[in-house]
């Protein structure tokens, strides 16, 4: 479990935990001895994490709390996310979404992920520019704030090369 940069606490890939009760739902161990935790554990492990508040770095989250999920469940919950509500999501916003190259399609699903399809609405001229196929333009729009410039560079060249495989 971490704070994420909203002040929520989350595990794995951005995977958001509003509540205590959503932690309890997941299958949590101990990570020294791999035993389950309790409902009364996880709790516990909430309010220390969450008191820690954002921006800390791994190190103090893995000290607040031994609990750890089992190799492989983060990995599942970005899936079902992606599958649940981002795909569906982008297939809205983006008519043509599943005829776009691979690359313009894995920016626009890491955006969607990283920003919330309801934030990524207002990319009005991304929008605009991947509905005319024209994902250069569209590389020009896609810088987040909130993100990290390693981030942004990554996305960008995937527009870029969405660019070169649709021409």
């Amino acid at each position: 479990m971490y704070v994420d940069s909203r002040g929520f606490v989350a595990t794995g890939v951005g995977h958001a935990l509003p509540t205590a009760e959503r932690a309890i739902a997941l299958p949590w161990r101990h990570r020294a001895t791999g035993l389950p935790a309790t409902p009364a554990e996880v709790r516990r492990a909430f309010a220390r994490v969450r008191a820690l508040g954002p921006r800390q770095r791994t190190l103090a989250y893995r000290l607040a709390s031994d609990l750890v999920l089992a190799a492989g469940v983060a990995g599942d919950l970005a899936i079902a996310r992606v599958e649940r509500d981002v795909l569906p999501g982008l297939r809205r916003l983006f008519v043509d979404f599943d005829g776009y190259p691979l690359p313009g399609r894995r920016a626009l699903v890491d955006m969607a992920f990283d920003l919330g399809l309801a934030a990524l609405a207002h990319f009005r001229n991304l929008i605009a520019a991947c509905a005319r196929g024209d994902f250069k333009t569209a590389a020009n729009h896609c810088h987040r704030r909130a993100s990290r410039e390693p981030r942004n560079a990554a996305t960008r060249s995937l527009f870029l090369e969405a660019a070169n495989l649709a021409s």
